[in-house]
């Protein structure tokens, strides 16, 4: 009977979005896979999914440090050493001390220590950066999120590391059965009771935070002067929202800016999506890129890919939607004005946008690529 590889997967939790994935590598019946996580953590507007599976899931109780700019996790070292895993992964997260000193521990006593993580991070500094790289050039092998990364990488000084990328994505098939729930006539029905029907729908869909929203705000504004059949949804909730709401009634805006409030419920989000023309994102982007190419959105953001998540490396522009100058509201303004104004065009970015998830960014896609990962390192 051929032996099980071994894996350790050092994480923060398990969010709902990851599901797919970690339902796929662990009935994968080649591997033994415990995953140690904690069971939340404070201030982390994310859902989780720890309690699903069961014994695989090893947890761990955490403290913050220093106001949480360093995060202890109560590991069992003991445990971790007798289970001679064979590869052990870690998110290579610095500020997680812990783990730093336990993947460093564990290297120096043999074991295969694969950092999983992203070269870029819009919410790191250059300093910090350059502390992270330094960690990491204590390994030899690396899962990275996005293509990209591995040229990033190398280009680093990365060279002679086993490199390679999981594709990051959703979970494409629960974007299908949402959206196949949906026929003409039933979306026609939700769209006249919603007000909706004969819009020129735009959707946006984030944490409403400081500066998230003002400049799209400001671009519907100028869009209502020519298009009077503009409409913008804005899902989700946070900290600025009255804020947002009350510029919205000084610009007199409300008759064509609506507030959905945070929907986590895919088939609540599906008629909003796909009632949409397109998706705009004036911040920084991330899995929410994924989120509309799976419904055939295109995606208007801006260009600054720095100050991007690491899934923007998949936004191709003309291609996928359009980049405009961040902070240059004329532009953006311009950018939507065109797309909703050619449906031609619209619409073969959006079937582009729709094969380029269901094929290559998936959590099933990440999942075949993970596990052909672990194989190769074992091998």
């Amino acid at each position: 009977m051929e032996q099980k590889i071994k894996v350790a997967i050092f994480t923060n939790i398990i969010p709902t979005y990851r599901e797919g994935f970690y339902d796929a590598i662990l009935k994968d019946s080649r591997f033994i896979i415990d995953i140690y996580c904690h069971k939340s953590i404070d201030k982390l507007n994310v859902k989780s999914i720890n309690d699903k599976y069961g014994n695989t899931i090893k947890f761990i109780n955490n403290a913050s440090i220093f106001g949480g700019m360093i995060l202890w996790q109560n590991f069992p070292l003991f445990k971790i050493f007798k289970s001679k895993y064979d590869i052990v992964i870690s998110d290579g997260n610095l500020r997680h001390i812990s783990q730093v000193i336990l993947c460093v521990l564990l290297k120096a006593f043999g074991t295969k220590v694969a950092i999983w993580s992203t070269v870029h991070s819009h919410r790191n500094d250059k300093g910090s950066k350059s502390i992270r790289l330094k960690y990491w050039s204590l390994f030899k092998y690396f899962i990275m999120y996005v293509e990209r990364d591995i040229y990033q990488l190398k280009e680093l000084g990365f060279q002679n590391k086993f490199i390679s990328s999981i594709n990051n994505g959703l979970d494409q098939k629960k974007i299908i059965e949402a959206r196949d729930k949906w026929n003409n006539e039933s979306l026609n029905k939700w769209q006249t009771e919603n007000g909706l029907l004969n819009k020129d729908l735009i959707l946006a869909s984030s944490r409403i935070l400081p500066g998230k929203f003002d400049s799209l705000i400001l671009a519907v504004s100028n869009l209502k002067n020519f298009n009077p059949r503009i409409f913008c949804c804005i899902i989700g909730d946070g900290s600025y929202i009255n804020t947002l709401k009350q510029k919205v009634q000084e610009l007199n805006l409300s008759s064509n800016i609506h507030f959905e409030g945070a929907v986590y419920d895919e088939d609540k989000l599906a008629p909003w999506f796909l009632s949409s023309k397109i998706l705009v994102h004036p911040s920084a982007i991330g899995l929410t890129l994924m989120h509309a190419f799976g419904y055939g959105l295109p995606v208007v953001t801006h260009s600054d890919w720095e100050t991007h998540g690491p899934e923007f490396s998949i936004f191709i522009n003309g291609l996928t939607g359009y980049s405009y100058q961040k902070g240059n509201i004329d532009d953006m303004t311009e950018k939507i004005k065109e797309l909703l104004e050619n449906d031609t065009m619209r619409l073969n970015m959006g079937s582009y946008c729709h094969k380029m998830v269901e094929n290559d960014y998936n959590t099933d896609a990440m999942a075949r690529n993970f596990l052909k990962i672990c194989l190769d390192l074992n091998s």
